[in-house]
């Protein structure tokens, strides 16, 4: 707890730090409002994504603060003063985060750019085309999130109340640092919570400049530690092996952290691929700062505290023996108080503007669509506040009413992650069409085994094997997969003949095209008037099952289309090897050692133990080990390029491009003349119709009913096809029929005038 000499210094430091973000947050207002007015984002764009404006320093700055919470800045310190060098584990495990992220952001923001995605959860959405898929994913992108939350509720309670000596169970900190995150959040939005994540994150990193060199200083660095003096000898010994099993699962559980939304969101509001590869760098980098200073302070806890000392927030306890140091030490200790308050805002705010986005776009949004009061700007407005409100409160009452230890709710919320990786990776790089039903029904009983798995195995039973929910629930997940995939093809091997067909009686193949949802979000009816058609890669499934699939355009997101669309940038998640090499290197950095060596007796060891440069020598194997994983991320993010190669894919062509005649009629006996076409005013919408078009898509597509006529296309080939004319927000577009002859060209495509 801070004595009464230092409690004037934090306060005049916490009060510094509030005016800074209060300025910060009224600056994000106004930017979102100038979004709205000047560049014509509509409400929830602006609100979530902040307009896709996000360029390289402030991608960074909000990446990586978000991901450096009180489970790092706070947790990290008390874990290695109870558990020693075991606490490296969030080390590699970082570097696993990285990884992930890295593989699979490119190539989501990719999807996004082309397809429209606002939403964390509109990739499956789009790709998978089903309702039951898309809400286990939702369901296990908000509840891990909401669980994150209460975790950092739970690192306020620990840094805060006992530093300012209240009560353990005291509520009132929490619920003040909360509200002033939601007026922050209702006020500007991502714009709020990215600039304030900039001001976070450097005061972070001024701190965790600042404390190694102070406690060096004082306390001397690790190489003056010795197994024979130190505290804690047990620390010199090789890990226990449940404790090895758990480090080794709790890296893989990291893998899986770029699922959750706000890591998704910020990939969309990244304005291009160079605000991504910017925000690799940083995560990186300050992955092993900060983890490296987190388990340095805590390990040199133990010895600045004496030996018997076991206070209940190491954490707190070592800064308070900074400041009653004085000079810098005093000031280094009271910034990192700051700092560790800056950590949980920082990804607080982040979770809970993810949280409300999820809900208003996959919930809420789609039962009010059709109703224009409660789907206008100003009533999507305050079901966001509700919802970030309702976030909160069900996040408090998590954290005060959790007696468990603090790593099962960071492990819960990772295993539930973790379900969502055979949906993203199989969407993302599969090279065949997974139903939907197989990645859904996996995602669900994955998700019920981890609950059982925890609730009537790990958490009473002392004796419960060190098996990890989320690894176990990932191989249950598989499996599921890998039979009803296997039984599929076996049984119903005429389904989905890989290109959007279905079988007829005569043996024949035609396609299948599907209403995508004319304002109802369950509509599946191809005869409604001015229904826009996507054909399903499945077909025969029930109505309820096809979500509204309007927003995201005419052609099915098929793995052809995203490979297609990232043709020429280079992306090394696609290699196998690389995969391989990274998941093997991230292992081997793992402790493997026979446990518990050597002895440690009543009277010490039974023989000395290796030391490297004051540390063990298996703790200095997992610090070697874990550069060469990081070394090739490294090499990897420079390599990466700063802007999609291929940047026209998707983009409608100049009407010469049509090589378009005028040609005889159809069956209906309609003839249209295009042979003229002039060359200006020809490129594409303005992005103000863009957006325009989104929003009626989304909320009013009643008014999206399009005057159509039809006219034939010889193609080079001699092929006719027909050609549909839509007239829509001032713009005139021909679309190719896929239903009418054979063609080169991509079915779907649209060219506009």
């Amino acid at each position: 707890m801070a004595s009464e000499d230092h409690k004037p210094a934090l306060i005049a430091t916490f009060a510094i730090y509030g005016v800074i973000i209060v300025g910060t947050g009224v600056w994000a207002y106004i930017r979102e409002r100038n979004l709205k007015s000047k560049s014509g984002s509509d409400e929830l764009t602006a609100h979530y994504l902040a307009g896709r404006s996000f360029g390289p320093v402030i991608t960074a700055c909000t990446v990586f603060s978000s991901l450096f919470s009180g489970y790092n800045i706070v947790g990290a310190p008390s874990e290695a003063f109870y558990y020693g060098f075991f606490s490296l584990t969030w080390l590699i495990s970082l570097v696993g985060i990285v990884a992930g992220y890295f593989a699979t952001a490119p190539r989501l923001r990719r999807a996004s750019e082309l397809r429209q995605h606002t939403s964390p959860a509109d990739f499956v959405t789009d790709r998978f085309q089903s309702q039951y898929c898309r809400y286990a994913i939702v369901a296990l992108q908000i509840v891990p999130t909401v669980i994150f939350l209460a975790g950092q509720v739970i690192s306020i309670k620990l840094a805060f109340n006992q530093m300012f000596e209240l009560d353990e169970d005291n509520p009132y900190p929490s619920i003040i640092v909360m509200s002033i995150i939601l007026v922050f959040e209702w006020a500007g939005g991502l714009n709020s919570v990215a600039l304030t994540d900039s001001i976070q994150g450097f005061v972070i990193f001024i701190s965790y400049m600042i404390i190694p060199f102070a406690i060096v200083k004082h306390f001397g660095g690790w190489a003056s530690l010795s197994p024979t003096n130190f505290p804690r000898p047990d620390f010199y010994q090789t890990l226990s092996e449940e404790r090895q099993w758990t480090f080794w699962q709790f890296t893989v559980l990291n893998i899986a952290f770029f699922s959750l939304p706000p890591l998704i969101q910020r990939t969309y509001a990244a304005s291009n691929l160079k605000s991504l590869k910017s925000a690799f760098t940083v995560l990186l980098f300050g992955s092993w700062m900060a983890q490296m200073v987190g388990v340095f302070m805590g390990t040199m806890a133990v010895k600045a505290l004496g030996p018997g000392v076991f206070p209940a927030s190491p954490f707190n306890a070592m800064l308070e023996v900074m400041m009653d140091l004085g000079g810098i030490s005093k000031i280094a200790a009271v910034v990192t108080v700051t700092a560790s308050l800056a950590a949980v805002m920082s990804t607080a705010d982040s979770l809970i503007i993810a949280t409300s986005q999820l809900v208003i776009n996959e919930i809420i949004l789609p039962v009010v669509r059709t109703n224009e009061r409660l789907s206008s700007d100003h009533a999507l407005a305050w079901f966001g506040r509700f919802t970030s409100l309702s976030t909160a409160i069900i996040a408090l009452l998590i954290a005060f009413y959790w007696k468990n230890p603090v790593f099962d709710l960071i492990e819960m919320q990772l295993s539930m992650c973790l379900m969502t990786i055979p949906a993203f990776v199989i969407g993302l790089f599969g090279r065949w069409n997974c139903h939907p039903w197989s990645i859904g029904t996996g995602a669900w009983l994955s998700a019920v085994y981890i609950l059982v798995f925890y609730y009537q195995y790990i958490r009473e039973n002392e004796d419960a094997k060190p098996i990890n929910g989320g690894v176990s629930g990932l191989g249950l997940n598989l499996f599921i997969i890998f039979i009803m995939e296997t039984s599929r093809m076996l049984l119903f091997p005429s389904e989905d003949l890989g290109h959007n067909t279905t079988t007829s009686s005569d043996g024949s193949a035609s396609p299948i095209s599907v209403s995508t949802g004319e304002g109802d979000d369950n509509s599946s009816d191809p005869s409604s008037p001015g229904a826009s058609q996507q054909r399903l890669h499945f077909p025969n499934r029930p109505e309820w099952d096809v979500p509204n699939l309007q927003r995201f355009g005419n052609e099915p997101l098929t793995w052809q289309y995203l490979y297609e669309s990232m043709e020429g940038t280079y992306e090394v998640a696609t290699n196998p090897y690389w995969v391989v090499f990274m998941l093997v290197s991230m292992s081997f950095a793992c402790p493997m050692t026979p446990e518990l060596e050597p002895p440690l007796g009543p009277t010490g060891f039974a023989s000395m133990p290796r030391v490297v440069n004051g540390l063990p020598w298996w703790a200095f194997k997992i610090i070697l080990l874990g550069l060469i994983p990081t070394a090739s991320l490294a090499y990897e993010i420079f390599r990466m390029p700063t802007e999609y190669a291929n940047k026209d894919f998707g983009k409608p062509k100049s009407d010469n491009d049509l090589n378009l005649k005028e040609s005889g009629l159809d069956d209906v006996g309609n003839k249209n003349n295009i042979a003229e076409h002039g060359n200006e005013g020809k490129r594409m919408e303005t992005q103000q119709q863009q957006r325009d078009q989104q929003h009626m898509h989304r909320r009013h597509p009643e008014q999206e009913q399009e005057r159509r006529s039809f006219g034939a296309h010889v193609s080079q080939t001699g092929d006719v096809r027909v050609l549909k004319k839509n007239s829509t927000m001032g713009t005139e577009s021909f679309h190719f029929d896929s239903d009418s002859g054979s063609s080169s060209q991509r079915p779907g495509q649209s060219y506009q005038r």
